[in-house]
């Protein structure tokens, strides 16, 4: 399971990443201090179902509560496949290797 996955893995082991992008994903929001620390990039296509929009925007709202980096992408006219367009990005990947974990 895509985005989902990867929000349960950040989650599941926070201090084990440098960054998350989660990509049309869902998840339990009540634990989102635990990656606050990460910066986080979502990307979800408009046209996907509802329940997967409103759990990218309550991702989104609870992550920006805890004042994490986060930067989300909306794309208007796509669905459920709206990965190939986020990972077909240069920016995405120079901003993924940028990231480092702490050193902590």
């Amino acid at each position: 399971m895509g985005g989902n996955g990867t929000w349960e893995a950040a989650l599941a082991r926070p201090k084990d990443w440098a960054s998350a992008t989660i990509v049309c994903g869902r998840g339990e929001t009540k634990e989102a201090d635990k990656v606050a620390h990460l910066p986080v990039q979502l990307f979800c296509g408009l046209r996907d179902s509802q329940s997967t929009v409103d759990s990218m925007k309550a991702i989104e709202t609870a992550l920006k509560e805890k004042k994490a980096e986060v930067t989300t992408t909306w794309y208007p006219t796509l669905g459920h496949n709206s990965w190939d367009e986020a990972y077909n990005t240069d920016s995405l990947y120079q901003w993924m290797l940028s990231k480092r974990r702490s050193a902590k």
